[in-house]
């Protein structure tokens, strides 16, 4: 769904974007580190949006269009997300699995994909067409 969303705003392959730019970063980062580089991003792009045209860059987090070879990291980690939901919305595990540090690490790695993929994008309102 995300991919298709992109699409739409000229943008193919959002997950090449992410790929090996700064944001792969959080998969080896400890929660403080993600809190603290989620406030950062935050901060960058309310101001960089708080007028149009905004001044978003894609040099930020180091986005380029990339062809990665098979999933990215972030495909992998909401495709994750997705089969645990799964499996817990389905009834075939009632187990919680999950302690309260992995599910405050996957909600600010969420939060950093949220304000990276509105920083791509506002990028992407940004440039000319051509």
């Amino acid at each position: 769904m995300l991919t298709t969303v992109f699409e739409n705003f000229g943008l193919s392959n959002v997950f090449g974007y992410l790929h090996d730019s700064s944001t792969d970063d959080a998969f080896a980062m400890s929660l403080s580190e993600i809190k603290e580089k989620n406030s950062a991003l935050k901060a960058s792009l309310i101001n960089s949006t708080a007028a149009y045209p905004y001044t978003t860059s894609f040099e930020e987090l180091g986005f380029e269009k990339r062809k990665p070879k098979g999933r990215t990291l972030w495909e992998e980690f909401i495709e994750q997300i997705n089969q645990r939901r799964h499996s817990v919305a389905h009834g075939s595990d009632f187990n919680n699995a999950d302690d309260i540090s992995d599910l405050e690490k996957r909600k600010a790695k969420v939060e950093l994909l949220q304000y990276s993929l509105s920083i791509l994008l506002a990028g992407a309102l940004c440039k000319p067409s051509t």
